[in-house]
């Protein structure tokens, strides 16, 4: 199963995710994850997660998460949301138990410019879901850096 993995310094654990539109999630890992096409999406998403998370919940950074943005290999880029201390573990439940629908809808729509043209995006923006509700769905194809993977997806995806 190709797929892509996230590791860095700061994300020591290393998690095969399957391909995925919008915000994930990662219950066994306490880990949130946005997939985005461009770099400035990721970064203006990290922006808003980090302020959401620092007002809804008091959570800081460097105590509580840990926050990284890596390039996929078919050039999206996945930030990656890992929450550490009990503050934030329970931060995460909140968020992705509907608890906390302020901070899940900023953080499902953080990566969207806040203007008139953009009104529809921002209403049609993909909801927070489990990494096990990603890889049960048999359709979803898989982050990979294969040409042919790309090629072979349109050809089944016309059928």
């Amino acid at each position: 199963m190709n797929s892509v993995q996230i590791q860095t310094k700061q994300l020591p654990h290393i998690k095969e995710i399957p391909y995925f539109e919008g915000v994930c999630f990662d219950p066994d890992t306490d880990t949130i994850h946005g997939n985005y096409v461009d770099e400035l999406s990721a970064y203006r998403a990290k922006k808003a997660w980090l302020e959401a998370l620092k007002f809804n919940f008091s959570l800081k950074a460097d105590s509580d998460l840990i926050v990284a943005i890596e390039t996929t290999e078919m050039n999206s880029f996945v930030l990656s949301c890992r929450f550490y201390s009990s503050t934030a573990k329970y931060a995460f439940w909140k968020i992705t138990n509907n608890q906390s629908p302020e901070a899940q809808y900023i953080i499902e729509t953080a990566h969207i410019p806040i203007c008139d043209s953009r009104y529809d995006e921002i209403l049609t923006a993909p909801d927070l879901r489990s990494v096990y509700e990603l890889s049960t769905n048999s359709r979803q194809s898989l982050i990979t850096g294969s040409k042919l993977n790309e090629i072979l997806q349109k050809i089944v995806s016309k059928k």
